[in-house]
């Protein structure tokens, strides 16, 4: 029989939060690694089809000055816009991380 205030079963409470921490710890990993593997797919596929709308718009610009046709020449320049936009969209150095990191360096360095 334990008496009050015993600490036989510590040891056992204090291993079983430490398995908890690290199989919490492994769960975040392998989950954090899946998002992003998915992110970067994603932004793969972003920048493919700003691309291939960037194509198609060169393709209607072409069409578009060798038939003198306006309304072509006007479609595809969108077009062509339009990719690069999206193209711009998918690429991570865009969202604005790559220069604040530029900047926090600059500064540390004053």
């Amino acid at each position: 029989m334990q008496e009050a205030g015993s600490t036989e079963d510590v040891p056992a409470c204090f291993s079983f939060g430490i398995v908890l921490f690290i199989n919490a710890a492994i769960w975040r990993k392998t989950t954090m690694e899946f998002f992003n593997q998915a992110i970067t797919v994603l932004q793969t596929l972003v920048v493919a089809i700003g691309a291939g709308l960037g194509v198609w718009g060169v393709v209607n610009l072409m069409e578009g000055y060798g038939n003198d046709n306006p309304g072509a020449k006007s479609q595809g320049m969108k077009q062509l816009m339009s990719g690069g936009g999206v193209i711009l969209i998918g690429t991570p150095d865009h969202w604005g991380q790559a220069p604040l990191k530029k900047n926090k360096q600059s500064i540390k360095s004053l």
